[in-house]
């Protein structure tokens, strides 16, 4: 729910900018870019019916083009309207007017269908781009449909090959290959793309051992606690450092990584019991 209204936020925000609230700073890690998908009308069997687009976003440039495909499954044509369209996103955007459109579909038979859409945002660095994706779902029947969505599976950021995920403030870096994530209050590595957003993590990562650093060639004069933000795999280990403490010198730091490789947490899970990256600060003290 909380990622539909940010993206709700982004959208009134996109027609009414001269709210004052719609100025307020944007936190870091939260995505404030989305594509809403919807269908105001019930379908039926043989009947055209509109599918609504809407893509948008505040933490974009006015230069910045939105790649927009949706994915329309079998047993339900396509009459009229785009389902691939290249869009400018961002709010500060005056001079186009293509956010929005109607795509006019009609089913064809009954079934249990999925209408998948995918909003891609480049913008300057080729190595860098934020991906959502929304789902709607029809259950055709003889007599009614029944329609659930538009609603949002994911938020991600690819850089230079990793994908993070979304996580508020911070990005979750996931187990498979390619992007970062926005959770609450951070971003996360992750490994592949993953229908996961903040409110599905039910349990967050503990620290079940924290081996204190040493570093006798550091000059220090007493223990030195300093904090990082990371991502805690599935497996319980530390997969990536986000943030590091600020003046501090290479040789602490570098003592400090290394103890955090050797950092054991219980890893985060998500609602049903399944180990996922997530975020979590953690303090690493340094002894002469």
């Amino acid at each position: 729910m909380r990622s539909r209204i940010r993206f709700f936020f982004v959208a009134f925000c996109v027609v009414v900018p001269s709210i004052g609230w719609c100025h307020k700073p944007m936190e870091p890690g939260v995505p404030y870019f989305g594509l809403g998908l919807s269908i105001s009308v019930v379908p039926h069997i043989g009947q055209i019916f509109p599918l609504r687009a809407r893509a948008g976003s505040s933490q974009h440039g006015v230069d910045c083009l939105g790649d927009v495909r949706i994915e329309v499954p079998s047993g339900i044509e396509v009459l009229a309207g785009d389902t691939s369209r290249k869009v400018h996103v961002s709010r500060w955007e005056r001079e186009h007017f293509d956010q929005e459109w109607v795509v006019s579909l009609r089913v064809s038979r009954t079934g249990k269908y999925r209408i998948r859409g995918e909003l891609r945002i480049p913008c300057g660095e080729p190595t860098v781009w934020d991906e959502s994706e929304t789902l709607v779902d029809l259950d055709v029947r003889q007599d009614t449909t029944l329609v659930h969505g538009g609603y949002d599976t994911r938020f991600e950021r690819i850089r230079d090959g990793k994908r993070f995920r979304y996580g508020g403030g911070h990005l979750v870096r996931v187990d498979s290959t390619n992007a970062l994530i926005f959770q609450r209050g951070h971003m996360v590595l992750i490994d592949s793309t993953e229908a996961l957003l903040p409110d599905d993590i039910s349990e967050r990562p503990l620290v079940m051992s924290a081996p204190h650093a040493k570093c006798p060639e550091c000059g220090l004069v007493a223990p030195k606690a300093l904090r990082f933000i990371v991502t805690v795999g599935s497996n319980g280990s530390v997969t990536w450092i986000e943030s590091r403490p600020a003046a501090e010198t290479p040789p602490v730091l570098a003592s400090a990584e290394q103890a955090l490789k050797r950092y054991v947490f219980r890893p985060a899970r998500a609602k049903g019991g399944r180990p996922v990256a997530d975020w979590a600060e953690v303090e690493v003290i340094v002894e002469p």
